[in-house]
C-alpha cells in the first residue's frame, strides 16, 4: 500500500505540475511524476495502479479530475466506455496520456478505468 506521506507528495508534484506553463520544466515534471509509482507495482492490479498513478489527480481533483467521490460523473463516462479509454490512453487537457503509468500496457489501464468507474459508481470501499 502507498503510505499517506508518498501520496500527499505525489500530490503535490502534480499540482504543481499542472500550474506550470514552461515545456521545458513541465516536461521534467512528466518524467518525475512518470517515476513516481513505486518499483515492483503489480501493473495487472488495477487498485495498485491507481494506487500508484491515478490518485494523486483522482483523489484530489487537481485540475478539474473527477475524483471517485463524484459517482454522477463515472456513471455518465460508463456509458461513453471508448472515449473514456481514449481519453485515458491519449490524454485529455492537463491529463497526460497513460495517466503517467507509460509501463502500463493499454489493457493494464482500461481495467484501472472500469476499477475506478465500479468503485465510483458503487461507492465500493478501497
Amino acid at each position: 500500500m502507498v503510505s499517506a506521506m508518498f501520496k500527499a507528495l505525489a500530490a503535490s508534484v502534480a499540482g504543481a505540475f499542472l500550474r506550470l506553463r514552461s515545456g521545458m520544466i513541465a516536461g521534467t515534471t512528466v518524467a518525475l511524476l512518470a517515476g513516481c509509482g513505486q518499483s515492483g507495482v503489480d501493473l495487472d492490479s488495477p487498485a495498485a495502479v491507481y494506487d500508484n498513478y491515478c490518485f494523486a489527480c483522482h483523489d484530489t481533483g487537481a485540475a478539474g479530475a473527477p475524483t471517485l467521490e463524484q459517482s454522477e460523473f463515472w456513471k455518465l463516462a460508463a456509458n461513453e466506455e471508448t472515449r473514456l479509454y481514449r481519453n485515458t490512453l491519449k490524454g485529455i487537457r492537463a491529463m497526460p496520456r497513460k495517466g503517467t503509468c507509460l509501463a502500463c500496457s493499454d489493457e493494464q489501464l482500461k481495467q484501472t478505468v472500469d476499477w475506478m468507474v465500479e468503485r465510483a459508481t458503487t461507492q465500493v470501499p478501497r
